[in-house]
C-alpha cells in the first residue's frame, strides 16, 4: 500500500469517526427532545383531563367531555384512564384491551406523576387532589416517522461528506506528496555515471528539504568515494605494472641468449629489488584494504612510543642515509609518560613510513627525530631538510598513491603516508603536515597518553 493511499484511509477513518460521533449524537439529543415534547403533550392532556373530572357539576362534566372529544385531536392508540382513590374506573377511553399500568398508577400516587415507555407507548400518570389520578397513553408515530427520517438524511449525509473527505484526501496528500515523488524521480535518474546532479531541496524548510538534503549529502559522499576508487585503482594499476614490466623486461633479455653467472646473478638482484617493490606495493594496498573494510585489530595493547621509535630505526639500519637520523628523546623521571594504546606492529609501519620519506626527500641533510610526552599526548616529530612540499598539495599527501610533482623523480609510489594517516586515527591520534619548499617538511604523529580517555 503506498503511503498516499494511507494517508487518504487514515484521514478519512478520523473524519469518518469525528463525523458519526456528531452525528449520532445529534440524533441522541433530537430523539430526547422529540421524547420530552411528546410527554409534555400527554402531561397537557392529562391536566384536561384532570380539571374536567374536577369539576364538581356532573352535567357539566359531561358537555366538557363531549366537547374535549369533537374538539381535540386524537392522538394515534391513545388510552385515557382516569383511577378514583379505590382504584375503580372512573372513565376510560381508548383499546380496552391494553392492561392498566398499575405500577404506573402507583408511583404517581407516591411521586405526584410517573412516565415510562410501555410495549412501544409512552405513558404518563399525573395524581391530582382527591387521590384522582389520571393515566394518558400514546404512540408517537409523527415523531418516530421524523426520526426515521432524519436517520434516512444523517445517513446520506454521512455517506456523501465520507465520499468527499476520500476524494479530498486522496487530492491532498497527492499535493503533499508531490515533492517526495520529484525526489524519487530525480534519484532514479542518478547513476554512477552522474553522481554530480543534486536533488532539488525546494524552499529548504520542511521535511522534504531534509530528505532531499540528507541524499545530496548522500551522493557527494559517494560521488568522493568513487572519485577516490577510479584514483585509486588508475594509480594502483600504473604503480603495479611498472615493477612487473621491469620484472619481465629483464627475464626477456636474459633468456635473449646465454649469459655468464655473474651476468644472471645481477638480473636476479635487479629482479629481486622490483620484486621486493613490487611486495611492498600489495602489502600496503592490503593494509589498506584491511582499514577500509574495519579490519584493523581493535584491541590496542600498551605500548612505549619512544621503545617503537628505537626500533623503526633499527629496521632502516640498511637503508641508504639511514646514517643521517638524529634521534632526541626528551629526559623524563617516568618513562611511562610515553605509554600508549596501540599496536606494536602497526606503529612500526608508521614511524618507518615516515622516517623513510624523511630520508628519501632530504637528499644529504639531517632527519631529526624528537620524541615528547605530555599528560595529554605522547608525539614524534619527524624533520628533514629536503625539497618540501608546496603547499597547495599538502592537504592531498594523504591521499592513495598521490604524489606532488617536485617528487616525482624519486622512488616511491604514494601510499606510506595513506596507511600512516589511517592506522594513526584508528587508535584517535593525528598526523599533521607542514612544509616549506625552501627548509623542508615536520611530520607530527600524536597519540592519546595511556593517562588520558580513549
Amino acid at each position: 500500500m503506498t503511503i498516499r493511499t494511507r494517508l487518504t484511509l487514515m484521514f478519512a477513518a478520523i473524519m469518518a469517526v469525528i463525523l458519526g460521533g456528531a452525528l449520532v449524537f445529534v440524533y441522541g439529543l433530537q430523539s430526547r427532545l422529540v421524547r420530552d415534547e411528546f410527554y409534555d403533550l400527554l402531561s397537557e392532556r392529562a391536566a384536561t383531563i384532570a380539571t374536567i373530572f374536577l369539576e364538581p357539576d356532573s352535567s357539566a362534566r359531561l358537555r366538557m367531555i363531549e366537547f374535549e372529544q369533537r374538539n381535540v385531536r386524537t392522538l394515534p392508540a391513545e388510552r385515557i384512564l382516569v383511577v378514583g382513590t379505590n382504584g375503580e374506573q372512573l372513565f376510560a377511553m381508548g383499546p380496552a384491551s391494553l392492561p392498566i399500568p398499575y405500577e404506573l398508577i402507583a408511583k404517581a400516587r407516591s411521586a405526584g406523576h410517573a412516565q415510562r415507555s410501555l410495549d412501544g407507548r409512552q405513558a404518563i400518570a399525573h395524581s391530582y387532589r382527591n387521590n384522582i389520578v389520571v393515566v394518558v397513553s400514546a404512540s408517537d408515530t409523527i415523531g418516530s416517522e421524523q426520526l426515521d427520517e432524519l436517520q434516512w438524511i444523517m445517513l446520506g449525509a454521512f455517506l456523501v461528506s465520507l465520499a468527499a473527505t476520500f476524494a479530498g484526501g486522496v487530492f491532498f496528500a497527492g499535493r503533499a506528496l508531490e515533492p517526495m515523488n520529484r525526489v524519487v524521480r530525480r534519484v532514479e535518474d542518478i547513476s554512477a555515471s552522474n553522481l554530480h546532479l543534486r536533488v532539488d531541496i525546494g524552499d529548504g524548510r520542511d521535511e522534504i528539504a531534509r530528505l532531499s538534503m540528507t541524499f545530496n549529502e548522500m551522493l557527494e559522499r559517494l560521488e568522493k568515494s568513487f572519485e577516490t576508487q577510479r584514483t585509486f585503482v588508475t594509480n594502483a594499476s600504473h604503480e603495479l605494472r611498472t615493477p612487473l614490466t621491469a620484472i619481465i623486461g629483464e627475464i626477456h633479455v636474459q633468456l635473449a641468449r646465454e649469459r655468464t653467472a655473474p651476468e644472471y646473478r645481477a638480473s636476479l638482484l635487479s629482479v629481486l629489488n622490483e620484486a621486493e617493490r613490487l611486495n611492498a606495493i600489495v602489502s600496503s594496498l592490503l593494509m589498506l584494504a584491511q582499514y577500509e573494510e574495519g579490519r584493523m585489530p581493535l584491541n590496542p595493547e600498551e605500548v612505549r612510543l619512544d621503545d617503537v621509535v628505537v626500533d623503526a630505526i633499527g629496521m632502516i639500519q640498511h637503508h641508504p642515509g639511514s646514517e643521517r637520523i638524529q634521534v632526541q628523546i626528551e629526559s623524563v623521571d617516568d618513562g611511562q609518560r610515553f605509554a600508549v594504546r596501540a599496536h606494536r606492529s602497526l606503529l612500526l609501519v608508521c614511524i618507518t613510513n615516515l622516517i623513510d620519506n624523511a630520508l628519501k626527500y632530504s637528499s644529504t641533510d639531517l632527519v631529526e627525530v624528537n620524541v615528547r610526552a605530555t599528560d595529554e599526548c605522547v608525539s614524534v616529530s619527524i624533520r628533514d631538510h629536503g625539497i618540501g612540499i608546496p603547499a597547495d598539495v599538502l592537504h592531498r599527501l594523504t591521499e592513495p598513491f598521490f604524489r606532488a610533482n617536485n617528487a616525482r623523480g624519486i622512488p616511491g609510489f604514494g601510499i606510506g603516508l595513506a596507511v600512516t594517516q589511517r592506522i594513526v586515527s584508528l587508535y584517535k591520534g593525528t598526523l599533521d603536515m607542514v612544509s616549506d619548499p625552501t627548509s623542508g617538511t615536520t611530520a607530527t604523529l600524536s597519540l592519546p597518553s595511556k593517562r588520558s580517555p580513549f
